[in-house]
């Protein structure tokens, strides 16, 4: 009887546990929707992926709305920090150069998390052959002191390069860049857009510089922005936003054939060129939490204070991590 009564028992706790298991499966698949949402604006500049893939896969993946966000999107050309600023928005995702050159001007302006080790879509495109690039004397930036110079400056000694002994030719845009290449007015250029990188690989003119190697040992991270006005006001919906786009992150790190294929499809890649980016930013967002390491910042911020010369670089940058 006692036997009987002992396999009744621990057949009752396998039934248990596999229920429990049951339970917390058919929970995961389908998440509480809650009932009320709310909005966050955020900006980002258009060229390069990897400043609004995950907010994609978010949106695909019903993270955001499992996080009770919705999300409107402002993108911008050049500078997208003024938007933050000026509250037009409440967040940016882009890289941490022009946000920090701001911050060392006495701007509002805080990050709330590092999502990239440096801009993985940037393709370093040289007209001269890699032992040949003591030769580079122009380079194109989107602006002086912009974000591609800041770039640039944190990249150069891994180069064998003296950032400031270059001269610096302004491109207004991706295509523009691609002509001053073939007219030889810019040795090298550093460019986010497909169609115009496309361009570039299929003239088979052009070195193609790895960016692990233009970035080892140093970073240029890209990261999260924000303002203490919204950080105060919306603290609660910053984390849930920022909870969305880590769980994309680690989803995507996770699913590469699937995510080949979004990149495929969502953004017309070839499969080839599909594939090359998601192995870029899986290294660029290797390691990361979504949290601040001011050491990451180390690298940038000598740049910011090099090349744009900020009103206050004295200013702690412990003050220009958010704490939400």
């Amino acid at each position: 009887m006692k036997k009987n009564m002992s396999l009744i028992v621990a057949s009752l706790i396998v039934l248990g546990v596999i229920g429990f298991i049951g339970y917390r499966s058919y929970q995961e698949a389908h998440p509480k929707i809650p009932s009320t949402f709310d909005n966050l604006k955020v900006a980002y500049q258009e060229d390069g992926i990897n400043n609004y893939l995950m907010i994609d896969i978010a949106e695909d993946k019903g993270y955001f709305k499992q996080n009770g966000i919705t999300v409107e999107r402002k993108v911008g050309l050049k500078s997208i920090s003024s938007f933050v600023i000026s509250g037009e928005v409440d967040i940016s995702q882009s890289a941490l150069g022009v946000p920090l050159s701001g911050f060392f001007a006495d701007q509002d302006l805080k990050v709330l998390a590092i999502t990239e080790k440096y801009s993985s879509m940037m393709n370093i495109v040289s007209r001269f052959s890699e032992d040949k690039l003591a030769s580079i004397k122009n380079v194109e930036v989107d602006r002086v002191g912009g974000a591609i110079q800041n770039n640039f400056w944190v990249m150069s000694k891994n180069l064998g390069l003296d950032s400031g002994a270059m001269n610096y030719v302004v491109s207004a845009s991706p295509q523009a860049t691609v002509a001053l290449l073939n007219k030889g007015s810019v040795d090298l250029g550093m460019i986010t857009n497909y169609e115009a990188i496309k361009t570039l690989r299929e003239g088979g003119k052009y070195t193609f510089i790895d960016p692990q190697k233009a970035y080892q040992g140093v970073s240029s991270p890209l990261g999260i922005v924000s303002t203490s006005k919204t950080i105060n006001e919306k603290s609660d919906a910053l984390k849930r936003y920022i909870a969305s786009v880590k769980k994309a992150s680690a989803y995507f790190s996770k699913h590469k054939d699937e995510m080949v294929t979004f990149i495929t499809n969502k953004y017309g890649f070839g499969k080839e060129d599909a594939e090359a980016a998601y192995n870029n930013i899986t290294v660029s967002t290797k390691g990361l939490d979504y949290t601040v390491d001011v050491n990451m910042l180390k690298d940038i911020t000598e740049s910011v204070k090099a090349v744009n010369k900020p009103s206050n670089p004295g200013r702690d940058i412990q003050e220009f991590v958010g704490k939400l």
